[in-house]
Protein backbone atom coordinates (compact mmCIF):
# COMPACT_ATOMS: atom_id res chain seq x y z
CA UNK A 1 0.00 0.00 0.00
CA UNK A 2 2.75 2.55 0.25
CA UNK A 3 2.63 2.39 -3.33
CA UNK A 4 -0.70 3.59 -3.81
CA UNK A 5 0.04 6.31 -0.70
CA UNK A 6 2.84 8.03 -2.83
CA UNK A 7 0.51 7.95 -5.91
CA UNK A 8 -2.49 9.93 -3.68
CA UNK A 9 0.17 12.15 -2.61
CA UNK A 10 1.10 13.10 -6.34
CA UNK A 11 -2.41 13.48 -7.17
CA UNK A 12 -2.91 16.12 -4.64
CA UNK A 13 1.01 17.65 -5.62
CA UNK A 14 -1.49 17.59 -9.40
CA UNK A 15 -4.07 19.65 -7.65
CA UNK A 16 -6.95 17.02 -8.46
CA UNK A 17 -10.15 17.37 -6.71
CA UNK A 18 -11.16 15.42 -3.67
CA UNK A 19 -14.01 13.58 -5.52
CA UNK A 20 -11.20 12.30 -7.59
CA UNK A 21 -8.82 11.35 -5.94
CA UNK A 22 -11.24 9.69 -3.43
CA UNK A 23 -12.15 7.59 -6.19
CA UNK A 24 -8.84 6.77 -7.10
CA UNK A 25 -8.03 5.65 -4.17
CA UNK A 26 -10.78 3.63 -3.31
CA UNK A 27 -10.91 2.25 -7.09
CA UNK A 28 -6.92 1.02 -6.66
CA UNK A 29 -7.67 -0.32 -3.39
CA UNK A 30 -10.58 -2.05 -4.42
CA UNK A 31 -8.58 -3.90 -7.03
CA UNK A 32 -5.17 -4.57 -5.06
CA UNK A 33 -7.51 -5.90 -2.75
CA UNK A 34 -9.04 -8.12 -5.19
CA UNK A 35 -5.26 -10.03 -5.82
CA UNK A 36 -4.39 -9.57 -2.30
CA UNK A 37 -1.56 -7.50 -2.81
CA UNK A 38 0.06 -9.44 -4.84
CA UNK A 39 3.40 -8.40 -6.24
CA UNK A 40 3.16 -4.80 -8.52
CA UNK A 41 5.43 -6.26 -10.65
CA UNK A 42 3.63 -9.43 -11.70
CA UNK A 43 0.80 -8.27 -12.70
CA UNK A 44 -0.31 -9.08 -16.43
CA UNK A 45 -2.77 -8.39 -18.79
CA UNK A 46 -4.91 -11.65 -17.94
CA UNK A 47 -4.99 -10.18 -14.59
CA UNK A 48 -6.95 -7.27 -15.88
CA UNK A 49 -9.18 -9.57 -17.92
CA UNK A 50 -10.00 -11.38 -15.18
CA UNK A 51 -10.83 -8.33 -13.28
CA UNK A 52 -13.26 -7.27 -15.87
CA UNK A 53 -15.15 -9.78 -16.23
CA UNK A 54 -15.33 -10.08 -12.25
CA UNK A 55 -17.03 -5.84 -12.40
CA UNK A 56 -18.94 -6.78 -15.06
CA UNK A 57 -20.50 -10.34 -14.74
CA UNK A 58 -19.96 -10.76 -10.79
CA UNK A 59 -20.50 -7.39 -9.17
CA UNK A 60 -22.92 -5.96 -12.46
CA UNK A 61 -21.18 -2.73 -12.72
CA UNK A 62 -22.43 -0.13 -15.67
CA UNK A 63 -19.38 0.02 -18.46
CA UNK A 64 -19.27 3.81 -17.19
CA UNK A 65 -18.50 2.56 -13.59
CA UNK A 66 -15.86 -0.51 -15.15
CA UNK A 67 -14.16 1.88 -17.11
CA UNK A 68 -13.65 4.64 -14.25
CA UNK A 69 -11.50 2.48 -12.32
CA UNK A 70 -9.90 1.12 -15.13
CA UNK A 71 -8.53 4.81 -15.78
CA UNK A 72 -7.66 4.51 -12.29
CA UNK A 73 -6.05 1.43 -12.22
CA UNK A 74 -3.91 2.82 -15.49
CA UNK A 75 -2.39 5.77 -13.66
CA UNK A 76 -1.59 3.89 -11.17
CA UNK A 77 0.17 1.16 -13.04
CA UNK A 78 1.78 4.01 -15.19
CA UNK A 79 2.75 5.71 -11.85
CA UNK A 80 4.50 2.27 -10.50
CA UNK A 81 6.42 1.76 -13.84
CA UNK A 82 4.05 -1.32 -14.59
CA UNK A 83 4.17 -2.50 -18.06
CA UNK A 84 0.76 -3.88 -18.75
CA UNK A 85 -1.64 -2.18 -21.29
CA UNK A 86 -4.82 -1.91 -19.68
CA UNK A 87 -8.14 -1.00 -22.47
CA UNK A 88 -11.14 0.27 -21.43
CA UNK A 89 -14.42 -1.81 -22.00
CA UNK A 90 -15.67 -1.25 -25.15
CA UNK A 91 -19.70 -1.16 -25.70
CA UNK A 92 -21.53 -1.14 -28.56
CA UNK A 93 -23.81 1.71 -29.08
CA UNK A 94 -27.54 1.00 -29.05
CA UNK A 95 -30.42 3.39 -29.66
CA UNK A 96 -32.21 2.79 -26.42
CA UNK A 97 -32.49 4.37 -23.11
CA UNK A 98 -31.69 2.65 -19.53
CA UNK A 99 -33.16 3.38 -16.42
CA UNK A 100 -35.99 5.78 -16.75
CA UNK A 101 -38.92 5.76 -14.15
CA UNK A 102 -42.24 5.48 -15.49
CA UNK A 103 -45.11 7.92 -15.26
CA UNK A 104 -46.24 4.97 -12.71
CA UNK A 105 -43.24 4.76 -11.33
CA UNK A 106 -43.54 8.04 -10.24
CA UNK A 107 -46.78 8.14 -9.34
CA UNK A 108 -46.00 5.69 -6.82
CA UNK A 109 -43.27 7.52 -5.35
CA UNK A 110 -45.12 10.83 -5.04
CA UNK A 111 -48.05 8.98 -3.43
CA UNK A 112 -46.29 6.88 -0.65
CA UNK A 113 -44.24 10.29 -0.15
CA UNK A 114 -47.25 11.48 0.42
CA UNK A 115 -49.22 8.89 2.71
CA UNK A 116 -45.90 9.54 4.99
CA UNK A 117 -46.72 13.77 5.35
CA UNK A 118 -43.96 14.01 3.81
CA UNK A 119 -45.11 16.97 1.64
CA UNK A 120 -41.16 18.24 0.75
CA UNK A 121 -40.74 15.03 -1.42
CA UNK A 122 -43.67 15.32 -2.85
CA UNK A 123 -43.66 18.97 -3.69
CA UNK A 124 -40.01 18.21 -5.30
CA UNK A 125 -40.42 15.36 -6.96
CA UNK A 126 -43.60 16.87 -8.64
CA UNK A 127 -40.86 20.00 -9.24
CA UNK A 128 -38.77 17.68 -11.44
CA UNK A 129 -41.54 15.55 -12.91
CA UNK A 130 -43.67 19.15 -14.22
CA UNK A 131 -40.79 20.79 -15.54
CA UNK A 132 -37.93 18.31 -16.51
CA UNK A 133 -35.27 20.67 -14.24
CA UNK A 134 -31.85 19.68 -12.78
CA UNK A 135 -32.02 18.87 -8.96
CA UNK A 136 -29.80 21.79 -8.82
CA UNK A 137 -31.96 23.79 -10.73
CA UNK A 138 -35.09 23.32 -8.49
CA UNK A 139 -32.80 24.15 -5.31
CA UNK A 140 -32.90 27.66 -6.74
CA UNK A 141 -36.32 28.59 -6.62
CA UNK A 142 -37.72 30.78 -4.00
CA UNK A 143 -40.76 31.07 -2.01
CA UNK A 144 -41.29 34.78 -4.15
CA UNK A 145 -41.65 32.35 -7.47
CA UNK A 146 -44.08 30.12 -6.26
CA UNK A 147 -47.10 32.31 -8.16
CA UNK A 148 -44.94 32.99 -11.51
CA UNK A 149 -45.47 30.83 -14.87
CA UNK A 150 -41.76 31.64 -15.53
CA UNK A 151 -38.75 31.50 -13.63
CA UNK A 152 -35.32 32.51 -14.36
CA UNK A 153 -32.83 29.82 -13.42
CA UNK A 154 -28.65 29.75 -13.69
CA UNK A 155 -28.31 26.40 -15.84
CA UNK A 156 -25.18 23.97 -16.66
CA UNK A 157 -22.68 26.34 -17.69
CA UNK A 158 -23.77 28.66 -15.63
CA UNK A 159 -26.10 29.88 -18.07
CA UNK A 160 -29.70 31.59 -16.81
CA UNK A 161 -32.54 29.84 -18.93
CA UNK A 162 -36.32 31.09 -18.21
CA UNK A 163 -38.48 27.14 -16.63
CA UNK A 164 -41.74 27.16 -17.56
CA UNK A 165 -44.16 26.70 -14.67
CA UNK A 166 -47.59 24.50 -15.49
CA UNK A 167 -50.44 25.48 -13.07
CA UNK A 168 -51.06 21.86 -11.75
CA UNK A 169 -47.19 22.94 -9.91
CA UNK A 170 -48.35 26.00 -8.33
CA UNK A 171 -51.09 23.90 -6.69
CA UNK A 172 -48.82 21.40 -5.28
CA UNK A 173 -46.29 24.02 -4.34
CA UNK A 174 -48.99 25.73 -2.16
CA UNK A 175 -50.25 21.97 -0.60
CA UNK A 176 -47.26 21.91 0.85
CA UNK A 177 -46.45 25.35 1.84
CA UNK A 178 -47.85 24.89 5.58
CA UNK A 179 -45.35 21.73 6.28
CA UNK A 180 -42.48 23.80 5.26
CA UNK A 181 -39.47 25.10 7.57
CA UNK A 182 -39.57 28.44 7.26
CA UNK A 183 -35.28 28.63 7.69
CA UNK A 184 -34.99 30.71 4.45
CA UNK A 185 -36.24 32.22 1.43
CA UNK A 186 -35.66 29.17 -0.61
CA UNK A 187 -38.73 26.94 -1.46
CA UNK A 188 -37.06 23.81 -0.46
CA UNK A 189 -36.19 24.00 3.12
CA UNK A 190 -34.81 22.24 6.22
CA UNK A 191 -33.81 22.22 9.66
CA UNK A 192 -31.04 24.30 8.70
CA UNK A 193 -32.09 25.96 5.69
CA UNK A 194 -31.89 25.39 2.06
CA UNK A 195 -31.45 21.92 1.47
CA UNK A 196 -29.10 19.93 -0.92
CA UNK A 197 -28.87 17.95 -3.91
CA UNK A 198 -28.46 14.46 -1.90
CA UNK A 199 -31.47 15.03 0.37
CA UNK A 200 -33.96 14.70 -2.82
CA UNK A 201 -31.62 11.80 -3.77
CA UNK A 202 -32.35 9.96 -0.61
CA UNK A 203 -35.72 10.53 -0.79
CA UNK A 204 -35.84 9.54 -4.09
CA UNK A 205 -34.32 6.48 -3.35
CA UNK A 206 -36.37 5.84 0.20
CA UNK A 207 -40.16 6.00 -1.65
CA UNK A 208 -39.04 4.19 -4.50
CA UNK A 209 -37.38 0.84 -2.39
CA UNK A 210 -40.64 1.26 -0.76
CA UNK A 211 -42.36 0.73 -4.19
CA UNK A 212 -40.40 -2.10 -5.37
CA UNK A 213 -38.77 0.41 -8.15
CA UNK A 214 -35.08 -0.62 -9.35
CA UNK A 215 -32.55 1.75 -7.25
CA UNK A 216 -30.82 2.29 -10.63
CA UNK A 217 -34.06 4.39 -11.54
CA UNK A 218 -34.31 6.05 -7.94
CA UNK A 219 -32.62 9.23 -9.00
CA UNK A 220 -33.31 12.90 -9.42
CA UNK A 221 -32.22 12.85 -13.59
CA UNK A 222 -34.41 10.00 -14.26
CA UNK A 223 -37.30 12.11 -13.79
CA UNK A 224 -35.85 14.59 -16.16
CA UNK A 225 -35.07 11.88 -18.63
CA UNK A 226 -38.74 10.84 -18.12
CA UNK A 227 -39.93 14.48 -18.66
CA UNK A 228 -38.18 14.63 -21.84
CA UNK A 229 -39.45 11.23 -22.94
CA UNK A 230 -42.98 12.69 -21.98
CA UNK A 231 -42.27 15.49 -24.77
CA UNK A 232 -41.05 13.76 -27.22
CA UNK A 233 -43.85 11.58 -26.95
CA UNK A 234 -46.48 14.35 -27.71
CA UNK A 235 -44.18 14.56 -31.04
CA UNK A 236 -43.05 18.05 -29.38
CA UNK A 237 -40.13 19.44 -32.17
CA UNK A 238 -36.98 18.49 -30.92
CA UNK A 239 -35.96 22.00 -30.80
CA UNK A 240 -38.61 23.05 -28.74
CA UNK A 241 -37.81 20.11 -26.03
CA UNK A 242 -34.03 21.86 -26.43
CA UNK A 243 -35.36 25.02 -25.16
CA UNK A 244 -38.00 24.11 -22.64
CA UNK A 245 -35.29 22.02 -20.64
CA UNK A 246 -31.87 23.65 -21.57
CA UNK A 247 -29.92 21.34 -23.56
CA UNK A 248 -26.59 23.26 -24.87
CA UNK A 249 -26.95 20.68 -27.82
CA UNK A 250 -29.82 19.26 -29.97
CA UNK A 251 -27.60 15.77 -29.98
CA UNK A 252 -28.13 15.79 -26.31
CA UNK A 253 -32.02 16.20 -27.12
CA UNK A 254 -32.07 13.27 -29.73
CA UNK A 255 -31.55 10.52 -27.38
CA UNK A 256 -35.12 11.37 -26.17
CA UNK A 257 -36.13 10.77 -29.45
CA UNK A 258 -34.94 6.66 -29.01
CA UNK A 259 -37.01 4.19 -27.55
CA UNK A 260 -36.52 2.63 -23.61
CA UNK A 261 -34.91 -0.62 -23.25
CA UNK A 262 -38.72 -1.41 -21.68
CA UNK A 263 -40.28 -0.26 -24.73
CA UNK A 264 -37.90 -2.49 -27.30
CA UNK A 265 -38.22 -5.59 -25.11
CA UNK A 266 -42.35 -4.83 -25.65
CA UNK A 267 -41.99 -4.78 -29.54
CA UNK A 268 -39.67 -8.11 -29.56
CA UNK A 269 -42.53 -9.72 -27.37
CA UNK A 270 -45.13 -8.92 -29.83
CA UNK A 271 -43.56 -10.28 -32.76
Amino acid sequence: MDKLNDFIDTLFNDDKSKNTIRAYKVDIAQFLTYYKNKDLKSYTKQDIEQYKNYLLNVKHLSISSINRKLIAIHEFFEFCEIPVRINQVKIQMQNFLNNVLSPIEISQIINIAREKNDFRTVAGVSTLKCTGMRVSEILQIKIDNINQNTINIIGKGKKVRKVFIPNNLHIIWKEYLPYRIKKSDYLFTGIRGKIVSSTIYKSIRKYGAMAGIDQKKCHPHSLRHAFCLSLAKKKIRIEDISSIVGHQSLETTKLYLRKTQEELLDIVNDI
